[in-house]
């Protein structure tokens, strides 16, 4: 075995060499360090991108931080709607289009809200916020925070969002809203032009027997026995009797709930049984299913038309419905011409300003999980922030 030679010492080490370690030592310093100043580069340059101001609306401001948010989320509720594979494709292509649209309107309508001097009083905020929680059945305080975490917002950020929302209706309200009036002749010659819109089909609550088909019955049969069981409940037996005697025998089906039915929905032949049948009488056997029906009337609402003072509100708020979207759209044109309005929009939503002008929803109860429409938005709608995220913010999840 050869010796073992003892560890290098600097004395040990001729000077050329620890010359030449200390030169390569300070080249890796340095190394890391530019890595370092890099990094840190990168992390600022990918921070003012985020913060670039895509849009200008008169004071306000969308920045890319704000867009890419709301697209995410647009998409990732879009991915989870139950829709046609081909409609998903249609809704995932025109998204970013639609959002900075969507943003654009909220926008010109926090500003008109700016130069009309309104403000939402911190009161109706809590009353919006509460009523919120309640519709969507989240009294406990912990549901709450659990709904808010899930869409990555804060209670002051919803607190924020329903700010703007109720600030939309304000500006809607005032401009729009109140300047559509409806009259009442026209309302009363629609409701007598359109008479069938207003019939209330009849309705029954309807539980039945089955006389069953099979075993090698015959029609005649079964009518032999729907004759037997006629008999009893003319006696005073009940449905449940009549079951509970022939069902074991597999000659009958157990009685079964059919609920409340329009007209319409029930087979021709058993909805004719039932039509003159008194209340808790029964039908005559009826061929259907499965074989002959005797069906009892639990309950029985003959059809009627409804009268004009009953759906004179239905009609009138239609009515001011449709007329709010055609006024609408005039009004967000008109906002959007005397707006100033600087873009400079990523290249998916180059067309943004071709896209159609929509009001923003208000929106208010749409966290709740499992409350999603086929496409919602997530979270709800609310104004585009203009604030911009801090400088080391890292940027939404990558679309998926």
């Amino acid at each position: 075995m050869g010796a073992i030679s003892p560890s290098p010492t600097r004395a040990s080490i001729p000077s050329w060499r620890r010359a030449r370690w200390a030169a390569c030592s300070t080249a890796f310093r340095a190394a890391l360090l530019l890595a370092a100043v890099a990094l840190v580069s990168a992390g600022a340059a990918r921070a003012a991108e985020l913060n670039r101001v895509i849009l200008r609306v008169n004071d306000r401001i969308v920045t890319l931080f704000d867009y890419r948010e709301r697209l995410y989320d647009r998409e990732r509720a879009i991915r989870k709607a139950e829709i046609a594979p081909e409609e998903m494709l249609k809704a995932l292509g025109s998204a970013p289009n639609a959002v900075l649209r969507e943003m654009m309107d909220e926008v010109l309508l926090l500003s008109r809200g700016d130069q009309l001097g309104s403000e939402v009083p911190e009161g109706r905020i809590d009353e919006a916020m509460s009523a919120t929680r309640k519709n969507m059945g989240l009294d406990d305080e912990q549901q709450w925070q659990d709904a808010l975490q899930q869409y990555g917002m804060t209670e002051s950020e919803f607190r924020a969002r329903t700010r703007d929302n109720l600030l939309f209706q304000e500006v809607l309200g005032r401009e729009v809203r109140a300047k559509i009036k409806v009259a009442e002749e026209d309302l009363q010659r629609y409701y007598r032009e359109h008479p069938k819109e207003f019939e209330v089909p009849a309705q029954y609550k309807l539980r039945d027997i089955v006389i069953l088909e099979g075993n090698g019955r015959s029609e005649a049969d079964l009518l032999a026995l729907a004759a037997e069981i006629e008999q009893q409940l003319a006696a005073g037996k009940s449905l449940d009797d009549v079951a509970a005697l022939y069902s074991p025998l597999k000659r009958t089906s157990s009685v079964n709930d059919l609920g409340t039915v329009v007209a319409g929905e029930l087979d021709k032949a058993l909805e004719a049984a039932v039509a003159d049948v008194p209340v808790n009488g029964y039908s005559k056997p009826a061929k259907g299913r499965g074989g002959f029906h005797i069906l009892q009337v639990l309950e029985s609402t003959p059809a009627k038309t409804r009268g004009y003072s009953e759906v004179q509100p239905e009609l009138e708020a239609a009515e001011k419905s449709q007329r709010f979207q055609s006024e609408l759209a005039t009004y967000m044109q008109e906002l959007e011409k005397q707006a100033y309005i600087v873009a400079n929009p990523p290249a998916e939503a180059a067309s943004f300003r071709g896209t159609q002008p929509k009001a923003p929803e208000s929106g208010l109860g749409d966290i709740a999980p499992g409350s999603e429409a086929a496409v919602p938005t997530e979270p709800p709608p609310g104004a585009a922030p203009s604030s911009t995220p801090p400088a080391d913010a890292a940027p939404p999840p990558p679309r998926s």
